[in-house]
């Protein structure tokens, strides 16, 4: 027996899937905007963050687990940048970069109710993941972190249901 979602969940649902296009446009931009120039303002890192956070969040209230996991090991890796403890290099950026075309089509997939690549997520997100491990670390007597320790907890990561087909 599968729910059907109400009007008022299909509709939150909608304008989940639009507020993420968005921020994945603003993601795009600004990261590359620091591609182009690494000194770029910290409202620049900031904004960033903020898209990959929101995405996040959504995707974790709609049980999209996938894209809250890519969107997590993102946002963790921008923290790095924009908490100065270590800066964005080419590879990283890149990473991103690629991680946002990836998080575009999971999201288009779950909007269509289609089957998702989550073996190219997780190799992604562990992508991320050790990217974030292998930088250096400006904490003082810290130890860097390391990729295991920096993915989404297992409570989080739940097997795919394809959607219905929404909009």
């Amino acid at each position: 027996m599968t729910k059907s979602l109400s009007d008022i969940q299909r509709e939150l649902l909608g304008t989940f899937f639009e507020e993420s296009l968005e921020g994945l446009e603003q993601l795009e931009a600004g990261l590359l905007l620091l591609e182009r120039s690494p000194d770029a303002s910290a409202d620049t890192v900031n904004d960033v963050f903020r898209a990959a956070h929101s995405i996040k969040g959504g995707a974790g209230s709609f049980g999209l687990s996938e894209v809250c996991s890519l969107a997590h090991s993102m946002e963790s890796l921008l923290e790095e940048f924009r908490s100065g403890q270590s800066a964005p290099t080419q590879t990283s950026l890149s990473a991103l970069l690629t991680s946002v075309d990836l998080l575009r089509g999971a999201l288009d997939a779950r909007k269509a109710g289609s089957s998702l690549a989550i073996v190219e997520i997780d190799a992604q997100c562990a992508r991320l993941n050790a990217l974030r491990a292998a930088a250096p670390s400006k904490r003082s007597g810290e130890m860097p972190t390391t990729a295991a320790s920096a993915t989404l907890p297992a409570r989080f990561r739940i097997a795919f249901r394809p959607l219905p087909r929404l909009l």
